[in-house]
């Protein structure tokens, strides 16, 4: 089976400055970026630290890729996976809870 690779252009969400590169994906998932030297006038194709850093996140083992759910106290670091649609509902309660209270 080949791999798609895909190249897409985007912006840099780290700041208000707006540097534009490119990720580079295969099959749908992003391995690596490729700078616009040519269309970015703000910063000539290169990236702060912080927007070359950002690529990490994606990789890092620590990262939350589903909702998670407290189950025991605060501070216990217990949590259970929940569905999207449980969490938006959990969270569209407590908001509606929080608007009945405080206005």
């Amino acid at each position: 089976m080949g791999m798609a690779e895909k190249l897409v252009s985007v912006v840099c969400p780290w700041c208000s400055v707006g540097c534009r590169f490119y990720i580079v994906s295969v099959n749908g998932y992003p391995k690596k970026i490729e700078f616009d030297y040519e269309n970015d006038i703000r910063n000539h194709g290169k990236l702060c630290p912080k927007g070359v850093a950002a690529f990490q996140y994606l990789r890092h083992p620590d990262r939350l890729k589903r909702p998670l759910k407290r189950v025991g106290e605060r501070g216990e670091g217990k949590f259970v996976e929940i569905s999207w649609e449980e969490a938006i509902k959990e969270i569209a309660k407590k908001l509606s809870e929080i608007k009945e209270k405080y206005g």
